[in-house]
């Protein structure tokens, strides 16, 4: 090779490491950029939070840190326990720990994925005992907020004592030995297996109490939810969930999700004296009357040739809400606590009898009903004041139940994450929609996760654009993913959709392992 024509190799080399880099920077300036400081870290507190505090928390909470360490002991437990557990013959068993050793002696640690600066900011935001740091409710921003105001507000809402009263004992163990109880009484309807799982010493901790700050809203108040994994009926409550699931869905108006609500809407006219209104339910978890669902879910047990012992499975789960905070012990004495695992199945099953009642008789004709758990897209004819006749309806139908109205606005509604736009002929025009608070931040393409999670983000943006947007809106959304996925960190072209991988049938059965992930 002549000098000549290496030089020519060696500039074309350097120049695109310069182009790369410089690539790379512009990523972290947009990613960075002050511009979008209140949207992704949010400050409600007192404290002044630096540079490297603010650059560290726009990372967002989901963001890994690389290890300072190999894990090494959790790679080996992990590996003995996929061993036990799928009974890998000794000279198998032995070649994968040799294979496992070697690894493990190769192993290098990556380079760090945040600043040392970064790092002691992280460790003075954990050792600050006045700051909390959340996630929004909506929006996927950070929220930093004062102790004593967040104590505040959750006390606030603990202070209604029709829906949460004070008791001055623990009701872990009393409620423990209930379930154990329950189970035995109703083992002739349960199979073996779950007997067994929901009998098994278990060490069971008391529900808790967090809220998460609704920054669209004034003064942010908090979203009350209920912690209740290792509660006392936790995973009774997931049992019975699975069971009454398949009474859900049945309805006309129910929609799955955002997907499924794209196929309803898609053949879809609105004609010219026809709008668009949505309907909200006003906190319906807490609102859930619980012994009026339970009757409705009597009812439909019976029809459904379920057991009627599931209805006392049911009835303890949702009668038996507690939780503790700051060291005190509350009774939820009203609505079904968000966090249970029963919860979002009783609220869809009630839903449906609310609306099936509501709509015997509607005041005004009502074209078209389509709900998702407490969010409603209806089509009617006529304007506000139909709106407004159909709204005052629903809020007469039943004392817990309150709704809100949202009209259509220059011949566009959004419903879930989808925005709807009345086009030519009446046929509905459909793309993404996203809420003013919401932040385009993502997992960071360098988060310490396993690349098949890091990968995850780019695929199910792009299929959600596929999926929810019309021909008409694709090129500008994907567009948009594209600089969205730029910003938090992933060098792709989403406009070029790899075929879908084959799906490896495995040839026997086998239990998984579970372990850390260390990047190369």
């Amino acid at each position: 090779m002549s000098a000549q024509r290496s030089r020519e190799l060696s500039a074309s080399k350097h120049q695109r490491k310069f182009e790369k880099l410089v690539a790379h920077k512009l990523d972290n300036a947009d990613y960075y950029d002050n511009s979008n400081e209140t949207r992704t870290v949010i400050n409600l507190s007192s404290a002044e939070l630096t540079e490297p505090t603010l650059n560290v928390l726009k990372k967002g909470l989901n963001f890994a840190p690389t290890p300072k360490r190999i894990p090494f002991e959790e790679v080996i437990g992990s590996t003995e326990e996929v061993i036990r557990r799928n009974k890998i013959p000794t000279h198998d068993a032995d070649a994968l720990r040799q294979d496992v050793a070697v690894v493990l002696r190769h192993a290098k640690l990556p380079r760090s994925n945040i600043s040392k600066e970064e790092w002691e900011a992280l460790n003075d935001l954990r050792s600050n005992p006045d700051i909390l740091t959340l996630k929004a409710d909506k929006g996927n921003a950070t929220v930093v907020i004062d102790v004593s105001d967040y104590e505040s507000k959750i006390n606030g809402l603990l202070s209604d004592e029709a829906t949460y009263k004070k008791v001055n004992y623990d009701p872990t163990a009393r409620y423990n030995r209930a379930t154990l109880t329950l189970v035995k009484e109703c083992e002739q309807v349960l199979t073996e297996d779950t007997v067994k799982f929901l009998l098994r010493p278990r060490n069971v901790l008391s529900p808790k109490i967090y809220g998460l700050p609704k920054i669209h809203k004034v003064n942010s108040p908090l979203r009350p939810i209920v912690s209740q994994i290792d509660s006392p009926t936790y995973d009774l409550a997931k049992h019975v969930a699975k069971v009454l699931q398949q009474l859900v869905g049945r309805t006309e108006s129910y929609v799955k999700d955002s997907r499924h609500f794209i196929e309803i809407v898609q053949d879809i006219r609105i004609e010219p004296d026809e709008v668009m209104v949505s309907f909200d339910v006003e906190s319906l978890f807490t609102n859930v009357p619980v012994t009026d669902s339970i009757e409705v879910v009597r009812n439909m047990m019976q029809e459904n040739g379920i057991p009627l012992e599931y209805v006392k499975l049911l009835e303890h789960c949702l009668t038996t809400n507690y939780f503790l905070f700051r060291g005190q012990y509350y009774i939820q004495a009203e609505g079904v606590a968000m966090g249970s695992p029963v919860a979002p199945v009783v609220a869809n099953i009630w839903m449906e009898h609310f609306e099936h009642k509501a709509l015997a008789a509607p005041p005004v004709p009502v074209k078209i009903w389509k709900r998702y758990v407490d969010d409603v897209f209806c089509v009617i004819k006529g304007s506000k004041e139909e709106a407004d006749l159909l709204l005052r309806h629903l809020n007469s139908v039943h004392r817990s139940m309150s709704f809100t109205l949202e009209m259509e606005k220059d011949r566009g509604i959004a419903f879930l994450d989808v925005s709807l736009k009345v086009g030519a002929e009446g046929m509905l025009g459909h793309s993404v929609y996203r809420k003013p608070t919401h932040t385009d931040r993502y997992l960071h393409a360098s988060s310490h996760h396993h690349p098949r999670q890091l990968n995850s983000v780019v695929t199910s943006l792009t299929n959600r654009a596929h999926a929810l947007c019309d021909s008409s809106h694709l090129v500008q959304e994907l567009n948009h993913v594209q600089r969205v996925l730029r910003r938090n960190g992933y060098r792709v072209n989403v406009n070029k959709r790899d075929a879908k991988p084959k799906h490896l049938t495995h040839r026997v059965e086998r239990q998984p392992a579970f372990m850390p992930t260390i990047q190369a």
